[in-house]
């Protein structure tokens, strides 16, 4: 028996697991489409000054949430704003297919 959460409810599906394990995990998931590595080499490649790129899945491994943190001298001088602009902006196509993603920047100290 599997209990989903989310969106207010709670469902008991029984039996069929596989026919359901794509929506279970944390109310939203996905069928994963990306992987935590792609979304990291797509950030190295966009940031290439990136000292650091780390890109967590936070939906239970299914693709449907990720954490992104880019440190990069290549964001120097931009508003936070836009530098996250820089990174939804390289991660255009991907992001179609979130359900959400947080992002956090930094310039490394020289």
């Amino acid at each position: 028996m599997v209990i989903l959460k989310g969106f207010g409810f709670n469902r008991i599906v029984r039996n069929n697991f596989a026919k359901f394990s794509s929506v279970i995990f944390r109310g939203y998931c996905a069928t994963a489409t990306t992987s935590e590595k792609d979304l990291t080499e797509i950030l190295k490649r966009n940031f290439p000054k990136a000292k650091n790129v780390i890109v967590e899945d936070i939906s239970g491994g299914c693709g449907a949430m990720y954490n992104v943190y880019v440190e990069s001298i290549d964001l120097k001088g931009l508003s936070v704003v836009k530098q996250h602009q820089a990174v939804t902006n390289a991660l255009k196509e991907q992001i179609k297919s979130f359900h959400g993603i947080r992002i956090q920047t930094r310039i490394p100290e020289t």
